[in-house]
């Protein structure tokens, strides 16, 4: 009996959970012979061994497995290639399977009249320019409405599969042993090691010349609005004004304006613009030409070009890979291009940058900085200064957030506590969700199950039930999205950059909470309230919209410029003194900062007579008590 592999659209990473362990003293065996599958399959450095391990993690997750295979085949090989056997030898049943599942293309169940209880179960997965695969395994499973549960599990793992197997096929960039991770990592440390800019560049374009098979890549970087072309691999000296290098350029400026990857030939449709790219492959014999966009400090930096002159072109991985390199290599060739500059242009370059930001908007500590030197300039002059009052002062966060469950459950990873520090989506608290996993894999199967009944009754043309389970599959997809949404909140994530400021789970793993219950509470430490204790004798002569700055016991060597929001009307008696409640919001703020420290702040009131800014205190004294002893 055959059949066809479920057609539910299933999320390749599932297959990435932990494997189903066989109960009793087997199961520490199989967890470490499981472990170790998982580190072969990672750190796989040929196609052999990692084949192997897949295989194997496969036979572990489907559970009752007493045989598998893997094998593939080319459109034209006489007969398929095995790649891997578990755990020895491939049963004729499966060999049989596996060549009749290629004749036919596609997956197979069979079962076994020698063996009452087995099922033969291949799962055919295709692969890029005509090439394919097979997976079979030999279960046991007598009840048929086991079988899909076997191939979905082998759909499920079939994505690890098919990216390795198609890198292999095309013999592209990710063919090679350390993956294209281990070349992006290897891209950067050519940069790096590289003497100069230029060195760098031109080491650069080469190397990746013989990685993607290409018969020229070219580096360009931005410069006064457009892009001009710094290195050409296996080239170390080429004239500017070259024709080819304008048409390169050009092409650079076409990717760059439009912010994305472009290619040509390519089956994308859209309203991208080729036009430059196709004139470099028309005039300068380039059978297909490849320009990704290269970033630094999120403006557009540069491009990479790739020509090549093979009919096949960039398939989608090949552009995925030189998004990467373009990605790690953008930042670090701007950096290596900016660091190699002479001083006299780094020192007209920073005396610029240091110009516009007083002259521009934004920078107020620095405006603040210059109006208080010509301040000073004055008082010399005229006897005159600022008359400021000063106030023990406080910082306290500008707002504090609560954490809550987002619904009733248990506590299962918790490792941060008041005190920590948090990046905005840093996980605080993970709840458990595996009634929630197993729902999801309920109403997934049935899902599968209603799409495969509405391809029969399209297939018998029952309209009907066409309609009915049509209407089964939304109520099926709308449950998964349901479940999908409940997985992700069972996350508890950091709303913003900030500090725990109360909370502590780590004693209470396991333990249950309810829908509201406050996890967590947080402080930002981006933004932050000056609270200053102002005496009732200054209390007069604060307004709002007054500039201030803030000394804390902590930073006393960096002042912070605040501005002056709030008056709070109430007086507080503290150590037989009167004070009223001054606060004001910071203008910077620095990441050494932490709520609760404590300085002394000092508001800038106005410009007075020196000499009446040193008498005050004793200038209200005084009235005091002449009022006090006046008839």
């Amino acid at each position: 009996m055959a059949v066809d592999p479920p057609d539910a659209s299933i999320d390749p990473s599932e297959e990435t959970g932990v494997p189903a362990r066989s109960a009793g003293a087997q199961a520490p065996t199989r967890a470490a012979e499981t472990l170790g599958a998982w580190e072969d399959l990672l750190q796989a450095g040929d196609l052999e061994r990692f084949c192997d391990a897949w295989l194997a993690i496969q036979a572990e997750s489907v559970g009752g497995v007493h045989s598998a295979t893997l094998a593939w085949q080319r459109i034209g090989d006489a007969a398929p290639a095995s790649l891997a056997t578990w755990p020895a030898a491939t049963p004729p049943v499966l060999q049989d399977l596996v060549e009749r599942s290629f004749a036919e293309g596609r997956g197979l169940a069979v079962a076994e009249d020698d063996a009452p209880g087995r099922v033969a179960l291949s799962h055919f997965v295709p692969l890029p320019r005509e090439a394919r695969a097979v997976v079979a395994v030999e279960v046991d499973r007598a009840d048929e409405s086991d079988w899909p549960e076997v191939l979905r599990r082998l759909q499920w793992g079939s994505g690890w599969l098919e990216g390795r197997l198609s890198s292999a096929v095309r013999g592209g960039p990710e063919s090679l042993a350390g993956g294209p991770a281990a070349d992006v990592l290897d891209l950067v440390a050519v940069a790096i090691e590289a003497r100069s800019f230029e060195e760098a560049a031109h080491a650069v374009v080469t190397e990746l010349a013989g990685a993607m098979h290409c018969d020229r890549v070219s580096l360009g970087l931005e410069e006064r609005g457009h892009i001009r072309v710094v290195a050409l691999s296996h080239s170390a000296d080429f004239g500017k004004k070259m024709n080819l290098i304008v048409a390169i350029a050009a092409a650079m400026d076409e990717a760059r304006d439009q912010g994305v990857s472009l290619a040509v030939p390519s089956e994308a449709s859209g309203a991208l613009v080729r036009r430059e790219h196709e004139a470099l492959c028309r005039e300068h014999g380039a059978s297909a030409v490849l320009t990704v966009p290269l970033q630094a400090e999120g403006l557009g930096a540069g491009a990479l070009t790739f020509e090549t002159s093979s009919a096949d072109g960039f398939d989608a991985a090949t552009t995925r890979f030189a998004e990467a390199v373009a990605a790690a290599l953008g930042p670090l060739l701007a950096l290596r291009q900016r660091d190699d500059r002479s001083l006299p242009m780094k020192a007209v370059i920073a005396f610029w940058g240091q110009a516009a930001k007083l002259l521009g908007p934004g920078y107020l500590g620095r405006k603040l900085f210059t109006i208080v030197a010509v301040a000073l300039t004055i008082f010399f002059f005229f006897a005159e200064a600022d008359y400021r009052i000063s106030a023990d002062g406080a910082l306290e966060g500008s707002q504090r957030r609560v954490v809550v469950a987002p619904f009733d459950g248990y506590v299962a990873i918790s490792d941060l506590r008041a005190g920590d520090l948090v990046a905005e989506g840093d996980v605080l608290a993970q709840l458990d969700d595996r009634d929630l996993r197993l729902e999801q894999l309920k109403w997934s199967s049935r899902n599968a199950q209603y799409r495969r009944q509405y391809d029969e009754a399209r297939a018998a043309r029952e309209r009907a039930q066409v309609r009915i389970l049509a209407a089964q599959i939304e109520e099926a997809e709308a449950e998964l999205a349901r479940i999908e949404e409940r997985i992700e909140r069972t996350r508890v994530a950091a709303p913003f950059d900030g500090l725990i400021v109360a909370g502590d789970l780590t004693q209470a793993l396991g333990a249950a909470v309810g829908r509201g219950d406050v996890l967590f509470e947080l402080a930002p430490l981006d933004r932050y309230r000056v609270l200053l204790e102002v005496d009732e004798q200054q209390i007069a002569d604060i307004e709002l919209g007054q500039r201030g700055s803030l000394l804390l016991a902590a930073m006393p060597n960096e002042p912070l410029d605040f501005a002056v929001t709030k008056l709070t009307p109430i007086s507080v008696a503290e150590e037989g003194a009167n004070t009223f409640r001054v606060e004001g919001l910071l203008d910077d703020v620095s990441d050494r900062l932490r709520p609760g420290m404590e300085g002394v702040g000092k508001v800038e009131v106005g410009r007075r007579n020196l000499f009446w800014i040193w008498t005050r205190g004793m200038q209200s004294w005084l009235r005091l008590k002449i009022w006090s002893l006046w008839p």
